[in-house]
């Protein structure tokens, strides 16, 4: 784990992260358009609800992000 949090906005670029390194970045420019919900992962991959321009309904994307997200330590 690198310290990256990941955040959906609806600013334009559904989603942004921000680590100490490289500060606040879009995350995959133009992918996620224009809103981006909720994030959960699953092994590597990271999970968001978005919409895409124009359009009401959310989609589910599944993200290879290549690195391992963090524990969940909630209930299960």
């Amino acid at each position: 784990m690198d310290g990256t949090i990941y955040m959906g906005t609806d600013t334009g670029t559904g989603i942004f992260t921000w680590n100490e390194q490289d500060g606040l970045e879009e995350f995959y420019p133009d992918m996620v358009l224009p809103t981006g919900y909720s994030l959960s992962w699953t092994g590597e991959y990271l999970v968001a609800s978005a919409t895409n321009r124009g359009e009401e309904t959310r989609h589910a994307l599944k993200i290879d992000v290549r690195k391992e997200g963090a524990p969940y330590f909630g209930i299960q």
